[in-house]
């Protein structure tokens, strides 16, 4: 899984990552639900300048 849309300025991401890494029991992946589902090293951050760009190209393309 990868992160996206994730906003530094509250908790919210990291609470996500959290859960996805240690869910709560029957709550994950795997035959019995018990196991943490895969999660990209990558997060795709919610920049003010990606919302400002809708409708054109993107250059600021470094993530």
């Amino acid at each position: 899984m990868v992160l996206v849309k994730a906003d530094d300025r509250t908790s919210l991401s990291h609470t996500a990552k959290d859960i996805l890494l240690q869910p709560t029991p029957g709550e994950g992946i795997g035959p019995d639900r018990y196991e943490p589902f895969p999660l990209a090293e990558t997060t795709i951050h919610s920049w003010v300048h990606y919302m400002e760009s809708l409708g054109e190209i993107p250059t600021e393309l470094s993530e």
